[in-house]
């Protein structure tokens, strides 16, 4: 993903109404404001009195830009273009495509050159000029980084590293503008554990701030779940750890993300089971016959399907649910939903049937309810398959 640089106002609040005098209100804690009227200009469902840096809101009313206090009273008017929000007494505001640097009582402190403001992260903002992006202090207009790069989105949420852009190339620098990953990259995105996934010429690598995971040799890089992603090169699938490192030969020709510890892959037209470790079981039924389908993992069993039938394997691989039924859902809860000739039921971890296969349809309602359907007759169950009392009668 190409990125462009997003304008973000911290705690910045955007509405439509006049330019006066607010009038606060409190609920739960959370603070909002009214206008003259009674009309809930800003709403109390994400404002604490902390909010207010310095004792001050930034607010954009009809697309001017000031500051109120806890009280709703304005106290820098609403006349600039844009602002940021109040760190150690100083904020940095945009009047006509120019930049400012002013107090709390709105005197300006300093001009800056800049006309574009972007990301802040505590003591530092980064600011635009001609199309360029750079870094400045918020509490002095000091200049970090000069305005050289051609984007410069925000930062990343963990630490100051931002990604920087410049001549169609991608790196990062860190607070100060130090380089961290070489601006060679054709994209870069965050992955897990303060790792990056770069591109370059279609191929991907992992790495970090200090050092190269992994070769750019892959043709895709997936997101990491449960400490694992799933890499693809040449058609074939594999998995490697946050650290890089593969845990799999890249030999499989289908493999699905772990669930449970536990991943379900293809290779050579063979199923197979994957664990976290490395370790891997190849799944046969009755000793010499591959499965159809094989699906992930839930509450420790997974629906397999042999021919056109359907049971339930355990991690080891062993059938501890025979394959009986046409059509089969996950376990959750302790239950699965199974079919069979057209009639759905209801089944336990060691095949207790629940509810009986004799029902056109069975659905879990909102409260946790079985709704099980028969003609136009509908029965209601809890989840230990004893009567119960439709919710809607509630």
């Amino acid at each position: 993903m190409k990125k462009s640089l997003l304008l973000c106002l911290l705690l910045t609040i955007v509405f439509t109404a006049k330019a006066q005098d607010l009038i606060r209100f409190d609920s739960e804690g959370k603070v909002g404001f009214k206008n003259s009227t009674g009309e809930i200009v800003i709403p109390a469902s994400n404002l604490y009195p902390e909010d207010f840096p310095d004792g001050l809101l930034g607010i954009k009313l009809n697309d001017k830009f000031g500051y109120i206090d806890v009280t709703g009273k304005t106290i820098i008017p609403l006349i600039y273009d844009n602002g940021k929000k109040f760190y150690k007494e100083t904020a940095i505001v945009l009047l006509d495509k120019k930049m400012l640097l002013i107090d709390k009582t709105g005197k300006i402190i300093k001009k800056l050159k800049y006309t574009i403001i972007g990301w802040s992260k505590e003591d530092v903002t980064n600011v635009g000029l001609d199309d360029k992006y750079g870094r400045i202090y918020n509490t002095t207009g000091e200049e970090i980084i000069p305005p050289i790069y051609d984007a410069m989105p925000r930062f990343r949420s963990a630490d100051f590293t931002t990604w920087v852009k410049l001549n169609n190339k991608w790196g990062t620098i860190d607070k100060l503008g130090n380089i961290i990953l070489p601006i060679r990259y054709d994209d870069i995105g965050a992955t897990l554990n303060d790792n990056y996934r770069v591109e370059v010429n279609g191929k991907y690598g992992l790495m970090n701030n200090s050092k190269k995971l992994t070769d750019v040799k892959y043709d895709s890089i997936g997101d990491f779940k449960d400490g694992f992603s799933i890499v693809k090169m040449s058609n074939k699938f594999g998995f490697i750890d946050s650290l890089g490192k593969e845990l799999t030969p890249i030999t499989y020709d289908y493999l699905t993300s772990f669930s449970e510890d536990v991943a379900t892959a293809i290779n050579n037209n063979h199923w197979w089971l994957l664990n976290t470790k490395g370790e891997k079981i190849q799944l046969f039924y009755n000793d010499s016959l591959n499965y159809r389908m094989v699906d992930s993992f839930r509450e420790g069993l997974c629906c397999v399907k042999f021919e056109d039938k359907i049971g339930y394997i355990n991690k080891k691989g062993n059938l501890v649910i025979p394959l009986l039924y046409d059509e089969g859902t996950r376990f959750e809860d302790g239950i699965a939903f199974v079919g069979l000739n057209n009639k759905w039921g209801v089944i336990d971890y060691i095949r207790n049937e629940i509810i009986s296969l004799e029902y056109d349809e069975i659905s879990t309602l909102w409260d946790g309810t079985l709704e099980a359907t028969k003609g136009a007759e509908k029965f209601y169950f809890d989840k230990k398959g004893k009567k119960a009392t439709s919710p809607y009668e509630k």
